[in-house]
């Protein structure tokens, strides 16, 4: 199968799941998944019949695509996402945040006036590492884990259709066989999507760190950011997404938004760089 070929990766750049997140969020075995791994993240374990409230904040964690997920059970908020491929310092300040919004989903806008304190679930927040490390006590995350290193055995083999032939290994071994028996297709549409997502951001920070190494540090520093920003602009991106992806002052990517006005659709970067700079 061809990667940069496939339709989903083609497609308009709307919000996609993970594959994580199906598992515990949308898909019909989600709420048998997520009372597991509450039992598995806590000593006792919910009570037989305990309701899950599933939680669905959207662009909060990871621009543009979903790879978190939330829900309420037992009293307690559990906030819960996939590592992301770069170190963010600011992942305390989206966790508040996302809190903050799944919260607004718990409480009822009338009791929020009530004179009583309202009590609220209290927050859990929980980072899933798919890496080496070994990982037992979760059925499902166990499960999930094993796939992830079946596909790394095959990408590191070179094969074209590693993710096809994961999938049938791991329902040969009994590795999320019902899941991906019932969703395989569907799974490779995700994993595609969240690939092709990761390493677009990961190839342009290269190219444009390359370019800043080249024209010198003050101003191959502003092309490298111009051209990161132009990319996001082609792709349709606000200056508040860019910003966020980028984890740049909104005001800074806005005047470069403003900068690129009169150059599109070319949006030629040194033409933008001197706009830029002559304002």
């Amino acid at each position: 199968m061809k990667r940069k070929g496939d339709s989903m990766a083609k497609e308009n750049r709307q919000v996609k799941n993970s594959v994580l997140v199906d598992l515990f969020y949308e898909d019909e075995s989600a709420e048998d998944n997520d009372r597991m791994l509450y039992n598995a993240l806590h000593e006792e374990p919910l009570p037989e019949g305990t309701e899950i409230q599933k939680i669905r904040v959207d662009n909060v964690l990871y621009m543009n695509f979903e790879n978190d997920f939330s829900f309420g059970a037992g009293g307690k908020v559990l906030v819960l996402g996939e590592h992301q491929s770069t170190i963010n310092k600011n992942m305390p300040l989206r966790n508040l945040m996302y809190t903050g919004r799944a919260y607004e989903q718990l409480v009822p806008v009338k009791k929020r006036y009530k004179r009583e304190i309202v009590k609220l679930p209290k927050p859990e927040f929980y980072t899933f590492y798919n890496g080496k490390a070994p990982m037992e006590k979760e059925k499902i995350l166990k499960e999930y884990g094993q796939f992830i290193d079946t596909i790394r055995k095959y990408q590191d083999e070179g094969d074209e259709d590693a993710y096809e032939h994961a999938i049938k290994e791991c329902i040969r071994q009994g590795i999320l066989a019902d899941y991906l028996t019932k969703r395989g297709s569907e799974v490779v549409n995700m994993l595609v999507a969240e690939y092709d997502y990761e390493m677009d951001i990961e190839v342009q920070r290269e190219e444009a760190f390359e370019e800043g190494e080249r024209l010198g540090c003050d101003k191959g520093e502003l092309l490298k950011l111009i051209e990161l920003v132009v990319r996001r602009l082609r792709k349709g991106d606000t200056a508040e997404q860019t910003a966020e992806l980028l984890e740049e002052p909104l005001d800074v990517i806005r005047k470069i938004y403003e900068a690129t006005g009169e150059f599109a659709p070319e949006y030629d970067v040194q033409s933008i760089y001197r706009k830029y700079i002559g304002d």
